[in-house]
């Protein structure tokens, strides 16, 4: 029958994961060590845990475990229920009457959870290694559980907070205090972890530290070694950005700095090639939930754009601190993307013609418009006024002008200026 077959399947699989399912007997634990297949201490293990650890036993107390929680789950989700019916719902008494109710299953009931989870982690996962003691192993996994729970809650609400109600409820302050209530479970996590490390490797006792030399001698190191160097490319924007339609910006010096700030307050799609390492953390945390792409390398060179994806780009804004790397990175992004709207800033506005030469779209020198602002703030005073309310009003919403003063469009000035 189906119900035998399914037996025979988790007997075979258990013999093959736990060494308590292959000798479940004292006479087999013999025969095991007689033909070298365990080893003495093993042996000795099997005999001394065969009470808790034998397949009768194992079966029992899962039983008795899973009867525990599902009649726990059964109470609270028939007085949910019954709640929700109640003729006085509603009403400070009924509240009061529920909420006294669950609290006293649910007070005792995590104790009890604690005590339990701690038996199965024991039979189905320390068990695995039948020579391995841990007293902290089963509060590792509830703090695991904990911590996973938390993480997809966090990721729920997060994702929830691009959109009303949620969106005026959860500010940024509510999402750091979750980050900070995620940070204090990997500590948690670490500190359990770490302090059971250091007791054994401080004891150094050789029925205790098979464990961790398995671990440290087998090939635990080189997935943990990918792992985190994937993630540190990840952080460091080292694997590319597959946005298309976007904007580049090379370079995050001051000009930079100021772009790819109008760029984020206009909600645009951008990615940024800073020249130092260091910069990338500052970029990715310019936004609340997630920053710009961002990596870092020398903006004049090939493989660094290809990276940015500086090909698919709707514009590119080439503003590095010196002339030379700002005219190789435009004839590069130009040679990569030919359709590509491309923006330069540089220092010498002598520079103006050859760039324009070279198929950049527009170029603009901080010295010369700089001076041209200060000739319009003297002839012309609503441009002054302009930049004193745009440094009074960092904060609100910014729009457009165009103060044309009867210049050609190439030489009119842009301001932001407060709506007000």
């Amino acid at each position: 029958s189906a119900t035998l077959a399914r037996t025979r399947t988790m007997e075979f699989l258990a013999k093959h994961l736990y060494q308590w399912a292959l000798y479940p007997d004292v006479e087999s634990t013999e025969h095991g060590v007689i033909g070298k297949l365990i080893t003495e201490a093993q042996a000795h293990a099997l005999n001394y845990k065969r009470p808790m650890l034998s397949p009768m036993s194992v079966a029992a107390q899962t039983a008795f475990v899973f009867a525990i929680l599902l009649t726990f789950m059964y109470l609270l989700n028939r007085w949910s229920l019954q709640r929700d019916a109640d003729p006085e719902a509603g009403t400070e008494r009924s509240f009061d009457f529920w909420r006294v109710k669950m609290e006293n299953l649910s007070g005792i009931g995590i104790v009890i959870y604690t005590i339990v989870m701690t038996v199965l982690i024991i039979d189905w996962v320390m068990s695995l290694n039948i020579t391995w003691y841990s007293s902290v192993w089963g509060l590792k996994f509830l703090v695991g559980q904990g911590y996973g729970v938390l993480a997809l809650g966090v990721l729920s609400v997060i994702l929830l907070s691009k959109y009303e109600p949620i969106k005026t409820i959860l500010r940024t302050t509510e999402q750091h205090d979750l980050g900070k209530f995620m940070f204090a479970f990997v500590m948690l996590n670490i500190y359990l972890a770490f302090s059971q490390f250091l007791i054994i490797w401080s004891g150094n006792l050789p029925e205790e530290i098979p464990w961790y030399l398995d671990r440290i001698r087998g090939h635990w190191g080189i997935i943990v070694g990918v792992v985190n160097d994937e993630s540190q490319k990840r952080l460091l924007g080292t694997l590319g950005t597959d946005l298309t339609g976007h904007t580049v910006v090379l370079g995050y010096g001051p000009v930079g700095k100021a772009c790819v700030r109008e760029l984020l307050l206009a909600e645009q799609r951008i990615a940024v090639v800073a020249e130092h390492q260091e910069d990338v953390a500052n970029i990715r945390s310019l936004k609340d939930n997630h920053g710009p792409y961002a990596t870092y390398g020398s903006p004049a060179d090939p493989d660094i754009l290809k990276r940015a994806n500086v090909e698919l780009a709707h514009s590119v804004v080439v503003c590095t601190d010196d002339d030379t790397t700002t005219l190789i990175a435009a004839l590069n992004v130009r040679n990569l993307s030919p359709t590509v709207r491309i923006v330069v800033s540089v220092n010498r506005p002598e520079l103006k013609t050859t760039l324009r030469a070279a198929g950049v779209t527009y170029v603009a020198s901080p010295g010369d418009m700089g001076g041209r602002l200060c000739a319009n703030a003297a002839f012309q005073p609503e441009v002054a006024n302009a930049i004193e309310d745009l440094s009074e009003s960092l904060d609100s919403e910014p729009r457009f002008i165009k103060l044309a003063g009867g210049r050609s469009s190439e030489q009119a000035l842009s301001f932001d200026v407060d709506q007000d």
